[in-house]
């Protein structure tokens, strides 16, 4: 997929399951759902493909296999890494200055939040998604870095994404839980 309107190839089933927000709202904007299967990419014969680290790699040799440019991004760890990637992607699809557009809209929200945290007490927070946390090395926890709040998963060491037991859950008491769609 390349982008909204008539630059669009399609999106995924992720995409598509968005909910609301200003994110689902632009990604309206894409003419077709394309599952995560290959040959259903392929059959929209597009000019790139977009692939993520966690991408099964079976995906990504098929899709290698073909005259389409396939992409892979590899950093999801951080504020930055996904700044980075948005960057990438506006390069990729010529719309350069609109994604420092959105990148910096983007560090403005997250400066006018940690100014707000300057004149509370930090929180500590923890994310929870059905039995899994993001510790160390997560999107999450530089978020939480980014806005002044600390990752209760932190404070016994859990690294990436994680399992965490009810129990740990409970025993940790953070300030915040926040939870995922479905749990």
């Amino acid at each position: 997929a390349s982008g909204p309107g008539e630059r669009s190839g399609g999106r995924s089933r992720a995409g598509r399951d968005l909910g609301d927000g200003p994110v689902a709202e632009g990604d309206r904007g894409f003419a077709r759902d394309v599952g995560g299967d290959p040959v259903e990419i392929l059959a929209e014969e597009p000019d790139f493909i977009t692939v993520s680290s966690f991408s099964r790699k079976a995906t990504r040799d098929l899709l290698g296999k073909t005259s389409s440019a396939v992409v892979r991004f590899r950093g999801f760890e951080s504020v930055s890494h996904i700044q980075d990637n948005i960057r990438a992607l506006g390069w990729m699809i010529g719309l350069d200055r609109e994604a420092e557009g959105l990148v910096g809209g983007m560090q403005s929200e997250l400066d006018a939040i940690a100014a707000g945290a300057a004149r509370r007490k930090p929180w500590r927070v923890l994310l929870y998604l059905g039995g899994r946390t993001g510790g160390r090395r997560t999107t999450f926890d530089s978020l939480l870095s980014h806005v002044g709040a600390s990752n209760a998963a932190r404070e016994i060491g859990l690294d990436g994404s994680a399992p965490i037991s009810p129990e740990q859950v409970i025993a940790l008491d953070p300030d915040v839980i926040v939870l995922g769609a479905e749990t």
